[in-house]
């Protein structure tokens, strides 16, 4: 039954046991010593008294109102030879008979029981060392049954915590590599055009600043974005809700958009804009927009054509943003919302962005409630869904 996988009753039961088969083991090593007795008793017996003494105690057993007077005397006499006492020798090799008998079989199976249980907590201890001196990859395994469920729980527990703490390692150095790679360039960029500036290789104009100019631009981006993802993480990040509907936002970010969708050669299409009213802060799902619309610009637009689309679903009101791009790159879709995640391997800028973007709007989402969903389009491209709990209106 399920109920005896339980540690605590499985640990009563053995106690139950131990002491029963103490008692049991007890009985029997008096049992055993008590017929000893007796046999040395009838060995000392004449072999027609022996014989005397069966049949009266078969008689006695059957039915003791048959035996006659004579036969209860006889008897008796016959039960005066057991009559004398064991010695304190005796006594003594009885009871440590008896005891040592008794100790050793509480001890088997408390040794045996005690293996079960610290097998799997040696198990845990090792691989907690193997992780301590940075082996992130040990994992505690037990063959064999365990000890109880609550042992079971504990070791489960234990390999998803080291789970997880070997993919956030590996993940803490991809985004270090990648926040390195996004930092080089306009680091470079900046070193150089400074260097050749005070070398005099370039003459100060305005176009020479205003390059200068866009590169600190793009560092104070990707800083602001991993603060944002970090504040948001971290349940820190601020946002003043107010009563809005996601179909009015897409509608002003469309129109803010208009010029760069243009100039992308990227149609837009308003799928449906049904009413979906939320409790958001408009600046920050703005943002959300603009990073979607963005990323289709970037990833899409070889499809020519951006839609968007909002209304509620149950209780949840949405904002899809569809293209017909080439659609979402291999793995979960769940890694596009992480930091520096690409579509392309190559880390190109100029197609993949900084990588930071569908991370931000994610951690928006996220601090509102809500969530960003990516999959992919029946007949290509890609979908990415805004979910956030809708507001009750009257």
């Amino acid at each position: 039954m399920r109920v005896f996988a339980r540690f605590w009753i499985r640990l009563a039961l053995l106690t139950a046991a131990t002491s029963v088969v103490v008692i049991a083991v007890t009985l029997a090593t008096l049992s055993t010593y008590v017929s000893v007795v007796e046999g040395g008793i009838k060995q000392a017996m004449s072999p027609a008294e022996v014989a005397e003494l069966e049949r009266l105690e078969a008689i006695q057993n059957d039915d003791f109102r048959r035996l006659t007077d004579d036969e209860v005397l006889t008897l008796n006499r016959l039960y005066a030879r057991y009559e004398r006492e064991p010695s304190r020798v005796e006594l003594t090799l009885i009871f440590a008979i008896t005891g040592l008998f008794g100790v050793a079989a509480a001890t088997a199976i408390s040794v045996l029981f005690a293996r079960r249980v610290t097998r799997p907590i040696e198990a845990v201890a090792a691989a907690a060392r193997q992780i301590r001196e940075g082996d992130l990859s040990a994992r505690a395994v037990v063959r064999g049954a365990a000890a109880g469920a609550e042992i079971a729980v504990l070791i489960d527990d234990f390999n998803a915590l080291a789970s997880g703490l070997q993919v956030a390692e590996r993940r803490l150095r991809e985004d270090a590599a990648a926040l390195a790679h996004e930092l080089r360039t306009p680091l470079t960029v900046l070193t150089g055009r400074i260097q050749a500036l005070s070398d005099g290789v370039f003459e100060p104009s305005p176009q020479e600043f205003a390059l200068l100019q866009s590169q600190v631009g793009l560092l104070t981006r990707i800083v602001e974005d991993l603060k944002m993802v970090t504040l948001a993480k971290a349940g820190q990040l601020v946002i003043r809700p107010e009563p809005v509907d996601l179909a009015v936002i897409a509608e002003d970010t469309l129109k803010a958009f208009a010029g760069r969708l243009d100039a992308a050669g990227m149609a837009v299409r308003r799928a449906a804009f049904a009413p979906a009213p939320v409790l958001a802060d408009v600046a920050r799902v703005r943002q959300i927009v603009q990073i979607l619309l963005e990323n289709a610009i970037v990833h899409a637009r070889s499809g020519g054509v951006v839609e968007l689309e909002t209304g509620i679903s149950g209780r949840r009101a949405f904002l899809r943003v569809l293209d017909r791009g080439p659609g979402l790159p291999e793995g979960p879709p769940a890694e596009l919302f992480e930091p520096f995640t690409r579509g392309d391997a190559s880390r190109n800028r100029a197609t993949g962005g900084s990588g930071l973007g569908l991370a931000v709007a994610a951690a928006i989402a996220r601090a509102h409630g809500g969530a960003t969903i990516a999959a992919n389009r029946p007949g290509g491209g890609a979908d990415i869904r805004l979910d956030m709990p809708a507001r009750k209106t009257t």
